[in-house]
């Protein structure tokens, strides 16, 4: 077939973990791989952050860098936002808290709304 060009979009913090002639079941273990890792980190970094809570924060800024922002949150910012939502006893993100809370995500204004408009779909697989 034609190809444009060849690409593979994967959540940031998988972006070194994929291989383009790899097969597809061996990229998506790497990419499950690469995700899992920000929860380690997280266990490690924030231990007083429930498994759950941590597994559904990683996911949640997995889905905010997907956004066009002016600056994606890194590691530290998920840490910070876990800590966050563990310390006001959150066990899972509800907008509640994920409002009161999203600035420790999220540093620039514009990104600010730009999330807070999409919010909908950042939670929707918590």
């Amino acid at each position: 077939p034609d190809l444009y060009m060849e690409k593979l979009v994967v959540p940031s913090p998988a972006k070194n973990a994929v291989d383009i002639d790899a097969p597809v079941a061996d990229n998506l273990q790497a990419i499950a791989r690469s995700l899992d890792r920000e929860v380690e980190i997280l266990a490690a970094r924030a231990p007083t952050v429930p498994a759950d809570l941590a597994r559904r924060v990683a996911g949640a800024v997995d889905r905010i860098r997907t956004l066009d922002l002016v600056k994606r949150p890194g590691v530290a910012e998920t840490i910070e936002w876990a800590k966050a939502l563990a310390f006001l006893g959150a066990t899972r993100l509800e907008r509640d808290a994920v409002d009161v809370t999203l600035g420790t995500v999220v540093k620039d204004h514009d990104d600010l709304v730009r999330i807070r408009d999409d919010l909908g779909r950042i939670l929707a697989d918590d």
